[in-house]
């Protein structure tokens, strides 16, 4: 999941809590993916430049978000310093696994358009340190797209389990804008209604479940699918300032 991040990367054991068995059919994914190839479109749609020709999804963990764009027709890639198990077999040629984003072949990384770091950059105590090495990396990469977990208030057991420096706000997010490397664009709350069952959790001092469940019946994938179809109307619908559990933006290149 992580890049350059020390005692924070993931082992076999974080991968099996994060990633278990289906765990892309969980109403999270199934609502981030479609959010995200939402914003991607409405990027590309805004910058008139169509399809971007390729996209690394740095930090891709088990390659939920690769091969969700695949299928949806974006030249997508993941990378990740772990190595988790269970990959999907059509997605696994996509994806390349224990190296740095910046130490894959210089021909590719020039035919990278968009970065994404999805849920990574709250895993560094210095996240311009990792942006300075993708800007000098990836010179062709006009803009980053990234989520993170939002409202430093929820801040959790969760979030030490999975060694988050931080949640991100209004308060601490233009930490992200570095000047000689990416400038932050705009950005915004998204899963809204996550905010409140997650506040009132740490305000009575109840501990999130840290081990994701994954759905196993058809009726409780089918069931997940329906929630995340809400969340999705939800991003549609709500004002993005409105505070939500987890905020997605872009960062752009600087000349």
């Amino acid at each position: 999941m992580n890049q350059d991040i020390g005692t924070t990367a993931f082992g076999s054991v974080d991968f099996e809590d994060i990633y278990p068995k289906g765990i892309e059919n969980h109403y999270w994914n199934h609502a981030r993916n479609q959010i995200i190839i939402r914003a991607l479109r409405s990027e590309c749609d805004a910058s008139g430049s169509g399809q971007p020709l390729r996209l690394l999804d740095v930090g891709c963990g088990k390659g939920i978000v690769t091969e969700h764009l695949r299928n949806k027709g974006v030249d997508c890639w993941g990378c990740d310093l772990g190595a988790p198990p269970q990959v999907d077999a059509k997605t696994a040629k996509f994806l390349r696994f224990g190296c740095r984003a910046t130490e894959l072949p210089e021909d590719f990384r020039v035919s990278v358009t968009i970065i994404m770091l999805l849920d990574v950059l709250e895993h560094l105590e210095h996240p311009d340190k990792l942006l300075s090495e993708l800007h000098a990396g990836f010179p062709n990469v006009e803009k980053i797209m990234f989520t993170v977990p939002a409202r430093q208030e929820l801040f959790s057991n969760y979030d030490r389990r999975n060694r988050h420096f931080r949640r991100y706000d209004a308060s601490n997010i233009q930490g992200l804008d570095t000047p000689n490397y990416f400038t932050l664009g705009r950005w915004s709350y998204f899963f809204h209604s996550l905010y409140v069952p997650a506040r009132l959790m740490k305000m009575i001092g109840v501990d999130r479940k840290t081990e994701l469940q994954a759905p196993k019946s058809r009726i409780s994938r089918m069931a997940h699918m329906a929630v995340a179809k809400y969340f999705v109307y939800e991003d549609r619908v709500l004002p993005g300032h409105l505070a939500g559990s987890s905020i997605r933006g872009v960062l752009r290149r600087v000349k």
